[in-house]
């Protein structure tokens, strides 16, 4: 389940993962004009550096960062925001954008100091791109100064939820509104915007300019990034108000390790379930990747043992958003739940997944804290 992104290193606790659209990106870009090698490694750089300056405000102001994701239009610091402080949501969105804009400061100082004329090559490469060239150290120089600027100057005067601009707008709007509402009209801003890029970006590729595709590609990053972040907040408050017992299933398929793959499954049907708890020393699972390797009709002369694999157990005090976080970056689709180290049931993805749509449905998701539990 961990197809989406590949972590590639960690910072203040935080683990830093790139986006599987990033490296098409890089490869296709590459493909294209291999000079473009530094330019990529400059926004790499660059864009990491915003997001963990978002990361460390986020932080000091006890907000959990769980990882960062690179995107080929910027980054994604996921963090929880089911409580988050209006203010807080916006000090933590410019953050990144002032990063960006004190880099590119620090650059055109640099500039001045030694006499490079930043600004004139600014004016050369918008009226002549292709035409664009200098040294290399100069080059450098140049796309990091032109590098920062843009990502500043994008990321937070453009309000398209869910970058920084969006952001700020889903603050300033929370002020008035309950959050997950402030987020819902957020992203419905994030949609008529990217709709207008993706129009602009397609009229442009007809007049014949080559920038459109990209234009057309980062609207809809933005589209599909307002609907995944609204959604994930969407299920972080749903989880946050109800309790493991909410969803907790007593009756449940299991089997023991000595008996074959066909009667465990066989049991795992009747009882209209995806998966099974196999009974060891210890809780195990059947491993999806291991069964889809057996061949059907070896199913009745091989072990369960063959194909299960570790789980982790939890109890009732658990949250949740921890159940929901640890099955879904282990692709597994049931966990037993334990009371003094026994087994007295299982909490399965699918029906998380179903109260989430179910609460959805209703249009009974609720700001106040905990308005599902029993008392």
């Amino acid at each position: 389940m961990r197809l989406s992104s590949y972590k590639i290193f960690s910072v203040f606790g935080i683990d830093v993962e790139l986006h599987w659209s990033f490296l098409f990106f890089i490869f296709g870009v590459l493909l294209i004009d291999q000079t473009f090698f530094m330019i990529l490694v400059i926004i790499f750089i660059f864009v990491t550096a915003h997001e963990i300056s978002h990361s460390i405000v986020s932080l000091r102001h006890g907000v959990d960062v769980k990882k960062i994701v690179l995107l080929p239009i910027g980054g994604m610091a996921m963090m929880d925001t089911t409580d988050m402080n209006p203010w807080t949501e916006i000090k933590m969105a410019v953050a990144g954008p002032f990063f960006n804009f004190a880099m590119a400061g620090l650059f055109l100082l640099f500039s001045f100091a030694l006499g490079i004329p930043l600004v004139e090559w600014v004016g050369e490469f918008l009226s002549d791109p292709e035409a664009f060239t200098l040294p290399l150290i100069h080059l450098f120089v140049f796309y990091a100064f032109y590098a920062n600027l843009i990502l500043g100057i994008f990321n937070l005067f453009v309000p398209a939820f869910p970058l920084d601009g969006g952001r700020v707008v889903r603050g300033l709007l929370a002020f008035k509104y309950p959050y997950l509402k402030a987020t819902e009209m957020a992203k419905y801003l994030g949609y008529m915007i990217a709709g207008m890029m993706f129009f602009f970006g397609a009229f442009a590729l007809l007049m014949g300019a080559g920038g459109g595709v990209w234009i057309m590609v980062i609207a809809m990053f933005i589209g599909l990034g307002a609907s995944s972040e609204y959604k994930g907040l969407v299920t972080q408050t749903v989880f946050s108000q109800i309790d493991v017992k909410d969803v907790l299933i007593r009756a449940y398929p299991a089997a023991n390790q000595e008996e074959t793959i066909e009667r465990a499954i066989e049991r795992a049907v009747l009882l209209q379930r995806s998966n099974l708890i196999v009974f060891n020393d210890e809780p195990h699972v059947l491993d999806t990747d291991k069964l889809s390797k057996i061949k059907r009709e070896n199913w009745p002369t091989t072990r369960v043992k063959e194909v299960m694999k570790p789980v982790k157990t939890f109890t009732m005090e658990n949250e949740l958003e921890e159940i929901h976080k640890y099955m879904l970056s282990e692709g597994i689709k049931v966990v037993p739940i334990t009371d003094k180290g026994v087994v007295i049931g299982v909490i399965y993805y699918s029906d998380m997944q179903r109260m989430v749509e179910i609460v959805k449905k209703m249009g009974y998701i609720k700001d106040e804290k905990r308005p599902f539990r029993h008392q």
